[in-house]
């Protein structure tokens, strides 16, 4: 990376900025997240969930546990 004069920029989501702003936009239906949900599965299930992920199983986007 030195030799190549690369440089890695990193930093924290402000997420206390854009969280109530965003929930209004979810519940009102103005933003869809449903399409980003690939799997929905019991909070059980979470170690399975967790493979999908490491093992690259399936296409998984975003998993929603559900008690």
């Amino acid at each position: 990376m030195w030799n190549k004069e690369l440089s890695i920029k990193m930093g924290q989501c402000p997420v206390k900025k854009y969280n109530e702003q965003l929930l209004h936009l979810i519940e009102t239906g103005i933003i869809d997240t449903t399409k980003i949900i690939s799997h929905t599965m019991k909070l059980d299930e979470a170690p399975k969930a967790y493979e999908i992920f490491d093992n690259k199983e399936q296409d998984a986007t975003k998993i929603i546990f559900k008690l």
